[in-house]
């Protein structure tokens, strides 16, 4: 015999939406649990600004890198 099923597409995705949510909270919460444990602060950034921080951050680490004679060979 056949369950009708009452819940309609609505309210399914409603759950799942919700559902969705908590496990976002509850990765959210690990991440920054292992975060913390390694003393690294969250920074938020526009496109922009992330932009402007891997360039300098990748100029400094190749001068780095260059300095100390590891850079490869082209």
């Amino acid at each position: 015999m056949a369950m009708k099923m009452k819940t309609t597409i609505s309210e399914a995705s409603r759950t799942f939406v919700i559902s969705l949510s908590d496990m976002e909270k509850r990765v959210d919460e690990s991440k920054r649990r292992c975060l913390d444990k390694f003393y690294q602060p969250t920074i938020y950034m526009s496109s922009e600004d992330y932009t402007k921080y891997a360039v300098r951050t990748f100029e400094a680490e190749r001068a780095t890198v260059e300095r100390l004679g590891l850079a490869k060979k082209s």
